[in-house]
């Protein structure tokens, strides 16, 4: 029999590790592409620590225990499918060594929930988490304005190019989606949490409205959609808190809002100028190399190698590959081969229509996790995420799995208390 349990560190330091990779990760997400993956590491060596130091073999008792009919334990582990779906592609994959680059990109998808499942979040922990979110995204978005504005014709310049307005981690369509998520964070929690001084509250809501305003400022259109999808889920799921005045006043700031920005913000306007030129040109048989003609045409390529394996796909190891090929044969005047810009078509093409009703019954489990939790910013980051796989990949990137690995595995815990999420054995 395997005992570890006279080794276990004081649940205080567990906690104090746990926040200290947090804050690590929140830190470093934003300016820095590798430094995050430290956090992840150590938030899987953490939870196997716990795991090992807390029960005693035989292993399979307490993973039947883990595993089982358990309303807590079958939201986490949905979550981790996102995983597994790439490690099982490894059957219909000659390309080893890119499929060995896509598990390691989604090991965030793994290592994540099963930490916070071990080492639940505290209410004080979360709320450093979600205010130092805050403060660093206003921050880190005041300077990239600033920046803007020093420069502002220059800029207005690449945007009417279609070139987007450089960001801290040179990737601005994840740095709009990091905005949007600690945006609708930060409102679920201020709204929440009772005991934040009048003056902290009145300054969170100021950052959280200029990290409103600096998402139309960026013009990210990913970004706008996200955060606007966000917000209108989370006004629906609490139209039973509202009075009929509140809700069209709800209304109004949105139409107006949309109208004022579009109206009133150089950036945003010169980016849906662009945005309308290349599609009529894209209309008029002129494709050009840039980010809308590349993704029609990356969703007709996408559609090609469906037809050919369509029950369980081309492999995520293979697809590289294949999207060369076809770019190749069919597009050869394309400079930039790009794989399928939209989620559920990226994984139809990798794993089939089986990967794909397998990745569409694990978001439907995590919704009904959510909704049997009322965890309603559960809920807003989930269709906040189906955002943005329809227009993008994100789970191909290594800081796109990262940020929505880690917002969601976070909030996954949401309104259920430490003692049912886990309890030693």
């Amino acid at each position: 029999m395997l005992k570890l349990n006279k080794i276990i560190l004081p649940e205080k330091w567990v906690n104090g590790i746990l926040l200290f990779w947090g804050i690590w990760f929140v830190c470093m997400l934003a300016f820095t592409k590798y430094a995050t993956s430290m956090s992840i590491i150590g938030f899987g060596v953490l939870a196997f620590y716990q795991i090992v130091t807390h029960y005693q073999s035989p292993i399979w008792l307490h993973l039947k225990k883990w595993l089982g009919v358990n309303r807590i334990s079958v939201g986490f582990f949905a979550l981790t499918i996102i995983f597994w779906i790439v490690v099982f592609g490894f059957f219909n994959s000659e390309n080893i060594q890119y499929w060995l680059s896509r598990v390691r990109i989604r090991l965030p998808f793994l290592a994540l929930p099963i930490a916070f499942y071990w080492i639940p979040w505290n209410e004080k922990s979360r709320r450093i988490i979600v205010l130092l979110a805050i403060f660093l995204m206003f921050c880190s978005s005041t300077f990239v304005a600033i920046r803007y504005l020093l420069n502002f014709d220059e800029m207005n310049e690449l945007l009417k190019r279609g070139s987007p307005i450089p960001v801290p981690m040179k990737d601005h369509i994840r740095y709009a989606q990091l905005q949007s998520f600690t945006l609708l964070s930060g409102i679920y929690w201020v709204f929440k949490d009772k005991n934040l001084s009048v003056f902290l509250k009145y300054f969170v809501w100021f950052c959280l409205g200029m990290i409103f305003f600096y998402i139309h400022l960026f013009a990210v259109r990913s970004g706008l959609l996200i955060m606007y999808t966000g917000l209108v889920v989370f006004a629906v799921l609490h139209l039973k808190k509202m009075s009929k005045a509140q809700l069209l006043m709800i209304i109004g700031l949105f139409f107006g809002t949309a109208f004022l920005a579009v109206k009133f913000i150089p950036s945003l306007e010169h980016k849906l100028g662009y945005m309308m030129w290349e599609y009529k040109e894209y209309k008029a048989g002129n494709p050009l190399n840039n980010s809308d003609s590349g993704r029609r045409i990356s969703y007709e390529v996408g559609l090609k190698l469906y037809k050919e394996e369509p029950i369980f796909g081309v492999g995520p190891g293979d697809l590289d590959d294949k999207v060369k090929a076809i770019y190749s044969r069919d597009y050869p005047s394309v400079e930039q081969p790009k794989q399928p810009h939209n989620q559920f078509l990226h994984t139809l093409v990798c794993s089939g229509w089986v990967g794909l009703t397998i990745f569409c019954l694990m978001w439907m489990v995590l919704l009904i996790f959510a909704k049997r939790n009322q965890n309603t910013i559960l809920i807003t980051l989930i269709f906040a995420t189906f955002a943005s796989f329809l227009v993008e990949s994100p789970l191909e990137t290594a800081r796109g799995t990262a940020l929505i690995g880690f917002w969601l595995s976070f909030w996954l815990g949401e309104g259920i208390s430490t003692e049912r999420q886990f309890r030693p054995g």
